[in-house]
């Protein structure tokens, strides 16, 4: 039996207390099937409606004790029953000589005073709210839907973070379609991108055969991600043996039979300057050498993200949106620093994470053309593909089989990892507009918190002309679903942390929002150490997310991590640090690097105040808040 629900029952429900949710819990185990609609009181303090029939159960709306004291207390000018006809009323189940003391009732809590079954009582609570409130059917639609009792029991008791079942029309076309060929999904925030990748996986499971079940890889950038998918995988009852879910980085490891060393940042840093020194030396001093580390990390790995061989190749590529132009004389000594780059890394038998990619590409296009037998996948799920370089796009799609499925998901407004812009044609994949979708409306978030990050949605674009084959950028449609406004908690200097472990302890006792609801995301990364200290002297439950230990979104704790590794995900209730110091530029970057480095951290704020799903809080020094959030401050 599924089970329905509409979005401010998912919304509420995740807040109400264990009591109420486990009164729900027995609702849905043992109300009788009926065609009549059913109203009950839950722990004294609230009121849920439901529907029920043969296969499945609705769940129409779930009201506090002080809504519903309105219904106790409101007096109406005319008897909210007396509308219904008689058979109406014996349809119901009202004894025929109750009748007339129904028509008389004003108020809810009257009900009690007539001799009626507590079956009675229920479906006449459902008759009042409809008159009350107006139609329920009518007011809203039931969007949420869990596959059985066991996935809405999980939902209930915080168990995953949404029931992810709410497919529009074009979404549910997308997980429909035959398994040939490529599917480019582009989607702004919230829109259900990796909801549409994870139905379309479970449809493919259920249709599979006995003897030759399909395989499948679902690869993303995010280690967070990959975690969260496998979690809401199994919620929907699919088991993590039944398909290879990866981040992109740990599948070309995996390919890699030989060990090697991972060049750290610290060591990437180094190398880099003494390949500048060394080409410096060689007579080839240009200005172009003292451009800051930024510049030369981010043109190494354009390099080797394109898959650039050869110097001829390099001075012809399209560098759109890399922030600094470069003449054909300044390529040519950039080329060279990269050449030193690379004989530092050989010497030292050393890799960059760029180098990892490029080098499971070649392995495999290798093993391809001298007909080796490789694991190759039936289905290729992309998420969050905005964020791989043209070569790790390149390497996934040759991981499908001949004749198999890629299915590639972006956004390139939430692109963080990658700056320069590319066509699809750069990856090695064919777009076929038949099967390329927009989704533009916004269902995780309310229209408050999606109109609060709106303005500070960017594109890299320009006044550049962008056709079908390029990745482009989705323009948002708000959400239809009402909330609070983002809650500004401003404090005093260096007493942010305090002061959002204050609300987060506060809000779990007085609300009892379940501690797995709410995520505090940090920046910069050592941000993440001073909450999680102060988060352990208040006795807060919390998980931290670092470089080797993921976290666990099931886990009834807190979670905090780091905005970047929050990609992807989503929450109920999210803190943001968001005083201004922070996010400042680095002292000493030029003009052009300033603006392209806060370009960036907008786009980065974007992607972290749409993780919000409900409530967004913004705690910053009233001081200096963040330039990203004057707009909220006028």
């Amino acid at each position: 039996m599924e089970v329905l629900t509409t979005q401010s029952f998912a919304d509420r429900v995740r807040t109400v207390s264990n009591t109420c949710r486990m009164q729900i819990s027995k609702i849905v185990d043992e109300a009788d099937v009926s065609t009549q609609p059913c109203a009950e009181r839950l722990d004294g303090d609230h009121l849920v409606a439901w529907t029920r029939d043969t296969r499945s159960m609705s769940f129409w709306c779930l009201l506090s004790k002080k809504e519903s004291s309105k219904l106790e207390k409101y007096d109406l000018n005319e008897f909210p029953l007396a509308g219904f006809s008689k058979s109406d009323m014996l349809g119901i189940g009202v004894p025929e000589q109750l009748i007339s003391s129904v028509y008389e009732l004003k108020k809810l809590e009257d009900l009690d005073s007539v001799n009626l079954s507590e079956s009675v009582r229920h479906r006449l609570r459902f008759v009042f709210l409809q008159r009350f409130y107006g139609l329920i059917f009518g007011r809203e639609q039931l969007v949420r839907r869990a596959y059985n009792v066991e996935h809405f029991n999980r939902y209930l008791h915080g168990n995953i973070t949404e029931l992810l079942l709410h497919l529009d029309e074009t979404q549910q076309r997308i997980v429909d379609l035959d398994g040939d060929g490529t599917i480019i999904v582009k989607g702004v925030a919230g829109s259900g991108k990796t909801a549409v990748a994870l139905h379309r996986i479970v449809k493919i499971l259920e249709q599979r055969s006995l003897f030759t079940p399909p395989r499948i890889l679902f690869i993303t950038y995010n280690r967070s991600l990959v975690s969260y998918a496998g979690e809401l995988l199994h919620a929907l009852g699919i088991k993590a043996s039944e398909l290879t879910i990866s981040t992109l980085h740990a599948l070309c490891l995996k390919k890699m039979e030989n060990k090697i060393k991972i060049i750290s940042d610290s060591e990437k840093r180094e190398m880099l300057l003494q390949a500048r020194v060394q080409v410096q030396k060689k007579n080839h001093n240009s200005s172009i050498l003292a451009y800051p580390e930024t510049f030369w990390q981010d043109e190494i790995h354009l390099i080797k993200g394109r898959g650039v061989e050869r110097l001829e190749r390099y001075l012809k590529l399209s560098r759109f949106g890399a922030g600094r132009a470069l003449d054909r004389e300044s390529r040519k000594l950039v080329w060279r620093v990269f050449v030193e780059y690379q004989e530092q890394c050989a010497a030292n038998q050393m890799m960059d994470w760029d180098d990892v990619v490029w080098s499971a590409y070649k392995e495999l296009m290798r093993g391809k053309q001298e007909g080796d037998n490789l694991e190759l996948f039936d289905f290729v799920f992309i998420d969050e593909a905005q964020d791989l370089t043209p070569m790790g796009l390149r390497l996934v799609n040759q991981l499908a089989q001949p004749g198999g499925s890629l299915f590639v998901a972006y956004d390139r407004s939430q692109s963080i990892y990658e700056k320069v812009g590319f066509k699809w044609k750069d990856c090695g994949i064919r777009l076929h507009g038949s099967r390329s979708y927009d989704l533009a409306c916004n269902y995780r978030n309310t229209s408050q918190i999606i109109q609060a990050a709106y303005p500070l949605l960017i594109t890299t674009d320009g006044e550049k002309n962008i056709d079908d084959n390029e990745m482009d950028v989705s323009q948002p449609v708000f959400s239809s679903r009402r909330g609070e406004e983002p809650i500004l908690l401003d404090c005093d200097t260096g007493k942010e942390i305090e002061v959002l472990c204050q609300n987060i302890t506060d809000m779990i006792k007085s609300e009892l929002i379940p501690p797995q609801n709410i995520a505090v995301l940090c920046y910069p990364n050592k941000v993440r150490e001073l909450v999680a200290q102060e988060m352990t002297e208040r006795s807060i439950l919390y998980q931290k997310h670092t470089g080797k230990d993921r976290i666990h979104l099931l886990d009834p704790s807190v979670k905090v991590l780091p905005i970047k590794s929050a990609k992807g995900l989503e929450f109920p209730i999210v803190y943001l640090l968001a005083s201004g110091f922070w996010y400042r530029p680095h002292l000493g970057l030029e003009e052009d690097d300033r603006k392209t480095y806060v370009d960036n951290m907008q786009r980065v704020f974007y992607m972290a105040m749409t993780r919000a799903m409900t409530r967004l809080v913004l705690v910053y020094d009233r001081k200096d808040p963040v330039d990203f959030i004057h707009h909220l401050l006028d």
